[in-house]
């Protein structure tokens, strides 16, 4: 599926072992967008097993239906096509217009279609959305998430994205609940950066107890100054 691809893969189909590249140029369909994730689940969100789950939010903001069946979501940079949503129901994978998908990543795909086969790190990390031609609609490098507290945009699709209660599969609101407050730091802490080894980009995440200026040196292995 496109040409000019860089990155290999095969899926069986009903029994057809079918070759797909990933094609970073191809034309990408932008009426779907991520518009919610959960990566830090404690006590939110139950799936249809009433198991406690992460989960990743699409919206459709076109004025058409779009069936997302064949798409692709991952957690790795370096392997865009990790999860083929199945396109075995349209009545499932279809997302009309205004309205919301939710995936469930809890690395249990025999669960149901809108399950992955990974889990998300509740620590920093990543999110990739191709369309089936293999474009990139979307992606994102986040940061350690508090207890479950959502990130998502609101509006809906509006490209403003805050810290949330989760509301999967329904609208966003600006609400965030108290009890946030728990996880605020209490001291500084620098995280291990993401991803590593990287090139030529990478995230470096730090909690400080209280707002404040902040001075960031980079040394190399070395020891000599590598940007501040």
């Amino acid at each position: 599926v496109g040409g000019g691809g860089i990155h290999g893969n095969t899926v069986t189909i009903n029994g057809q072992i079918y070759n797909l590249i990933y094609d970073p140029d191809a034309d990408a369909n932008v009426g779907i967008v991520v518009n919610e994730f959960l990566a830090n689940s404690e006590n939110c969100c139950l799936d249809s097993s009433t198991e406690i789950e992460s989960f990743i939010e699409l919206y459709n903001v076109s004025s058409n239906p779009i069936n997302i069946g064949g798409w692709f979501l991952t957690d790795s940079l370096d392997d865009p096509l990790k999860w083929r949503v199945p396109d075995l129901d349209d009545a499932i994978t279809t997302i009309a217009p205004g309205s919301f998908i939710t995936i469930v990543t809890d690395n249990d795909i025999d669960q149901g279609i809108l399950h992955t086969n990974y889990n998300m790190s509740s620590e920093a990390g990543f999110i990739g959305l191709s369309c089936s031609n293999g474009a990139q609609a979307f992606s994102l490098i986040f940061d350690a998430q508090g207890r479950d507290s959502s990130y998502g945009q609101f509006p809906d699709g509006s490209g403003n994205w805050q810290y949330m209660n989760p509301t999967p599969g329904d609208p966003n609101t600006a609400e965030l609940s108290i009890s946030f407050e728990k996880d605020l730091p209490y001291v500084f802490s620098l995280h291990q950066n993401y991803p590593n080894p990287f090139n030529p980009i990478t995230i470096i995440s730090y909690d400080v107890p209280k707002p404040t200026m902040i001075d960031i040196t980079v040394y190399d292995i070395m020891g000599s100054v590598v940007n501040n």
